[in-house]
């Protein structure tokens, strides 16, 4: 019995570089991941037509469904790229985050990890600057709501 595999104009994620991606990437940062199937999805967070507003959320049902993984992320914003990738991870981890204190700016950050060996090396990168401000490591298991892993039968 085969695996019922989601369509491409089900499984909610972008494609494509379409207007909502023109008109956020010049405002905000974004992801652009590559998959192990050679396809490119770009972050549409709070796109109104999705059913879940985070696109890695969205990525990552979209992964467990067809068997794929993630092999390269993007972080972006304007003309400003930073790449992400280690073909050997066993997974990737996406999170946003924000520090905040009184009479002073949020700081806003992502997450990006790269799961290898049983550990998660986690890059913290200052947004939308594209700042890396911090390394660190974390048990996967800390993290299995956003990381989307290369499993065993994918290769």
């Amino acid at each position: 019995m085969s695996e019922t595999k989601i369509k491409p104009m089900d499984c909610q994620v972008c494609f494509e570089r379409d207007g909502w991606i023109q008109d956020i990437e010049e405002s905000t940062t974004i992801w652009i991941c590559t998959l192990s199937n050679g396809e490119i999805i770009y972050q549409d967070d709070e796109r109104p037509d999705r059913m879940h507003h985070s696109a890695w959320v969205r990525l990552k049902n979209y992964c467990e469904a067809n068997g794929l993984y993630v092999v390269k992320i993007q972080l972006k914003f304007r003309s400003h790229s930073e790449f992400v990738f280690d073909e050997e991870a066993d997974g990737y981890c996406f999170r946003k985050g924000v520090l905040g204190s009184f009479g002073s700016a949020n700081q806003h950050f992502y997450l990006v990890g790269i799961l290898k060996n049983g550990i998660v090396n986690m890059q913290k990168w200052s947004v939308p600057e594209l700042i890396l401000s911090e390394t660190d490591e974390r048990n996967p298991s800390d993290l299995s709501d956003c990381l989307i892993l290369r499993s065993k039968s994918n290769g």
